[in-house]
């Protein structure tokens, strides 16, 4: 699933019906491709490739010789009662009135009850921090390859905690049980001491107010320690009702996170039904499969369709999980008939004649002397011919790559080659024909069989180191003659490219 592994290009027959199969992805993830226009291919004929080919061929002659994790906002501990002004122990028991002691009886609970809150939130801020990382290493583990079957999260024993959480709790006469989600019912009691002392405060500023009788006394501590009282107990009833509202939040969020999971659970389950998804064979040591996820495409002919495959978590499309995965389709058969232009080295001996000038040798009694004769004025073993050829493809080719190189297409056919070329070796432009078999490695072809060249020879009566007599030309009278010779030649495709 990255690009070191993928192909150059995949070849399949014109418009065949092409499938992409990505293997060991994740139930948590889905792939789709993207490919643009397909390009249509200028298909040439053969035939007609051949002749423009031919047309401008020359020769010459051979010598010899590469989070969903969501932070929650951090609970602030319960603000601790400010104790450095305490009650004393004379104000505790000073009173003899009946309201001023029952005041002092509900002020001595505010604190333990607002302190029994304060850890029950604090116990469910780390419930609730452990279960959204439970979820998040839930969402964010490898599902990939044999590991597939493990993502279940409707009965996966994993996210037990996380289901009792995000459940309704039942109503119980103990709102304050650590076991029961924080809920607005943990700070009655503390809402119902604030409601009885602030019912108890008029009642004592009436009884400071009104004309002493002699048994009762007002205590002025006492009335400025009942305001102190209340608006603490509110400050601890507030902070209270804002980690209330964290926590919420923060259920919240793992009520969505949970769901969201089970939303990719049933799509998974959706495409699988639809054999989107399909299990690989069984490996043969371990017994299990992969997830295969299976992409047919659309047909083309006689085109190139490159594009691309991106992956992503079904949780959040927009993230990829894998590299962009190259792929490029190319829709053509594996031509038939084909044109090919390339070289041809011909055994048929070039030979060329004329008119040369020779020296006889001096004797004793006679000196040197020149003459004109009939001689060789060029010969050649070998040459090499531009050649172009026709070749008939016979057999079904084969598909591999080249050696060493995994990611380049290499199509191995076997064929009945015919050539047509000009040879220019022997000082005219000949026609020269070339038949036997080709091999081809892609679009090169190595041929081999029997070249049919013209070769030069003097004309009848004529011969080599003499002029006959009453020859008065400037040219020596040749006839050309066809010779089949062994042969090899190599070519390159250039129709169907």
């Amino acid at each position: 699933m990255e690009p070191s592994c993928e192909p150059q290009r995949i070849r399949v027959p014109d418009r065949t019906q092409v499938t992409l199969n990505i293997v060991n992805v994740s139930p948590t993830e889905y792939c789709s491709p993207t490919a643009p226009a397909p390009t249509p291919t200028t298909v040439t004929n053969p035939i007609e490739s051949i002749i423009n080919t031919v047309s401008g061929l020359k020769s010459f002659n051979l010598v010899t010789g590469s989070a969903f994790k969501t932070q929650i906002q951090t609970i602030p501990d319960l603000i601790e009662p400010d104790t450095s002004q305490p009650l004393t122990e004379a104000e505790r028991h000073a009173p003899k009135d009946p309201i001023a002691r029952l005041f002092h009886e509900l002020a001595e609970k505010v604190l333990p009850t607002a302190q029994a809150i304060a850890t029950k939130q604090s116990i469910w801020q780390k419930s609730y921090q452990a279960d959204l990382k439970t979820l998040q290493d839930y969402q964010t583990a490898n599902y990939r390859g044999q590991a597939w079957k493990q993502f279940d999260p409707l009965v996966d024993n994993n996210l037990d905690t996380v289901r009792t959480h995000i459940t309704f709790p039942p109503i119980t006469d103990d709102a304050t049980d650590p076991k029961n989600p924080p809920s607005e019912m943990d700070y009655v009691p503390l809402q119902a001491l604030i409601d009885q002392l602030k019912d108890l405060q008029p009642q004592l500023i009436a009884a400071c107010t009104a004309a002493p009788t002699g048994k009762k006394k007002c205590s002025p501590e006492i009335l400025a320690s009942t305001s102190a009282v209340i608006e603490k107990a509110n400050s601890y009833l507030t902070v209270a009702g804002g980690n209330l509202k964290t926590l919420q939040a923060a259920q919240a969020g793992i009520v969505t996170a949970y769901y969201a999971l089970l939303a990719q659970k049933h799509q998974f389950d959706l495409h699988k039904t639809a054999n989107v998804f399909q299990e690989t064979p069984a490996d043969p040591k371990t017994h299990l499969t992969s997830l295969m996820q299976v992409m047919p495409l659309g047909t083309n002919y006689a085109a190139t369709s490159p594009g691309t495959v991106s992956c992503a978590t079904t949780a959040t499309p927009s993230v990829a999980t894998t590299d962009a995965i190259n792929v490029s389709i190319l829709y053509q058969n594996v031509p038939t008939l084909t044109a090919s232009a390339g070289i041809l080295v011909s055994l048929i001996q070039q030979n060329q004649y004329g008119i040369v000038q020779q020296i006889t040798p001096a004797t004793a009694t006679t000196p040197a002397t020149a003459y004109s004769a009939i001689g060789l004025t060029s010969s050649a073993r070998a040459g090499v011919v531009p050649m172009a050829f026709f070749n008939f493809r016979f057999g079904q080719p084969k598909l591999t790559t080249w050696w060493h190189e995994p990611n380049n297409e290499l199509v191995i056919t076997h064929n009945a080659s015919a050539g047509l070329g000009i040879n220019s070796n022997s000082g005219t432009n000949q026609a020269e024909f070339f038949g036997g078999y080709a091999i081809g490695f892609s679009r090169i072809l190595i041929h081999g069989g029997l070249d049919y060249g013209r070769s030069q020879q003097l004309a009848p009566g004529f011969s080599t180191g003499a002029l006959p007599t009453g020859f008065t030309g400037t040219s020596v009278p040749v006839v050309w003659n066809y010779h089949p010779q062994i042969s090899i030649g190599f070519s390159v495709r250039v129709a169907p490219f």
